[in-house]
């Protein structure tokens, strides 16, 4: 069975994500345990997936750093999505939340949320389609922990 971690992230961080408790239940992640002992990010958590000690599943309270800008031209790797749509809504609640808080303007968001891989880090970001491997434009993303406990 796989290790359930609580929400253990920074209180400031924490409190950036306004989530109510069926959209932090859509929103967990899976890390999976490496020969040295840590817990790498392996994807989004999949109810249906059956998951051994080796696999630890985190709430996005806990495996949320932050929310960072990535520029145009940006490059990443790794990317993949087909989150639940109950994920994708959480998600896009999330993500439009701070874009209004951050801008003070309401942006709708194009395109579906996926996960890539952008140099060492982990990010959360909308993009309009998983064959992209280039950001077209500025755009904010959610950056995930990459290794958690050990």
């Amino acid at each position: 069975m796989a290790i359930y971690s609580s929400n253990n992230g920074q209180p400031e961080e924490r409190a950036k994500l306004n989530l109510t408790n069926e959209e932090e239940e859509s929103l967990r992640t899976v890390y999976r345990k490496n020969k040295e002992g840590e817990f790498c990010f392996l994807g989004m958590y999949d109810p249906e997936a059956d998951y051994t000690e080796d696999y630890c599943i985190v709430p996005i309270k806990s495996s949320f750093e932050d929310f960072e800008m990535l520029y145009k031209g940006t490059n990443f790797t790794k990317v993949c999505g087909a989150f639940s749509k109950t994920a994708e809504k959480a998600w896009k609640k999330l993500y439009e939340s701070y874009l209004h808080e951050k801008e003070r303007k309401y942006r709708d968001v194009e395109g579906t949320f996926h996960y890539a891989e952008i140099g060492d880090s982990i990010y959360i970001i909308p993009i309009r389609t998983a064959h992209n491997t280039c950001l077209e434009e500025n755009t904010y993303a959610i950056k995930l922990k990459r290794v958690i406990g050990g």
